[in-house]
């Protein structure tokens, strides 16, 4: 276990060095089913993006977790690389957050009706505009809160963004605050598949006509008990994209998944 941990510490340090989309979806990397203790996955895989330039891209992803009663601490990193007009794009993003219980003593927090969360996200690209994007963040999370028919959760929070954009007139930096709301839900479609689909909205809390939103949906077939497979389809959407960046564009992929520990 020590040495699946080191080589994933070790994939999260290059995927930070690589100079990512500027919203992520971060539930499709969350898993709310794990066994206490150190958890975690890695993965790679192939997408088709249609936007204004189409592109095949390339990732390698990885998820550390640390489950405690009440608690689930998670490390996301990715990297990837792509082709845009024969021009190679790297990207990397890690992601660190923590998931509180707010009364109950369930040993898992998504057992809760409340969460709490707090995050912080640090995101490169070296071929658009907007090259380096971070952000800090915390909200509530309810779990369940529409009934129990369907596996589900509601996040309702707020984040502080801090983006740097590069283009004719120089280097720009700014600042904004933004809301962070996401809904997501998942269910069983067959013996062994689950379907499952997160809405992410992500408004300008000084102007809600500038926004980044998402929709993503997936098919998780395990092979074994370890590996998975999984197809994605989503939709991105920015209200006012940085330049060089597409207002809308389609992402349809597979990916291969290995779990380790408990």
């Amino acid at each position: 276990m020590i040495n699946v941990i080191r080589s994933f510490a070790a994939a999260g340090m290059l995927m930070l060095a690589l100079p990512a989309a500027a919203i992520v979806n971060i539930e499709a990397v969350r898993n709310a089913e794990l066994e206490p203790g150190v958890n975690g996955e890695v993965g790679m895989s192939l997408s088709a993006i249609q936007s204004g330039s189409d592109e095949v891209r390339l990732d390698a992803n990885g998820r550390l977790d640390w489950l405690r009663p009440g608690s689930h601490n998670f490390l996301v990193a990715r990297g990837s690389y792509s082709e845009v007009n024969d021009v190679y794009r790297r990207r990397g993003m890690v992601h660190l957050r923590h998931v509180h219980a707010l009364g109950s003593d369930a040993i898992s927090p998504y057992d809760a009706l409340y969460n709490w969360e707090v995050f912080g996200q640090s995101a490169r690209d070296d071929y658009a505009s907007l090259r380096e994007r971070s952000l800090v963040g915390t909200g509530t999370r309810l779990n369940g809160v529409f009934g129990e028919a369907v596996d589900h959760a509601l996040g309702l929070g707020v984040m502080s963004e801090w983006r740097q954009e590069v283009g004719d007139a120089g280097r720009v930096d700014s600042h904004v605050w933004r809301a962070n709301i996401y809904l997501t839900a998942r269910a069983e479609v067959g013996e062994n598949t689950t379907f499952g689909s997160t809405l992410y909205f992500q408004p300008r809390l000084s102007d809600w006509g500038n926004f980044s939103a998402i929709g993503e949906f997936f098919l998780d077939h395990p092979l074994s008990d370890q590996l998975a497979l999984r197809f994605v389809a989503s939709l991105v959407h920015y209200s006012e994209p940085a330049p060089g960046v597409d207002t809308t564009r389609q992402e349809y992929g597979f990916r291969v998944v290995y779990r380790f520990g408990g």
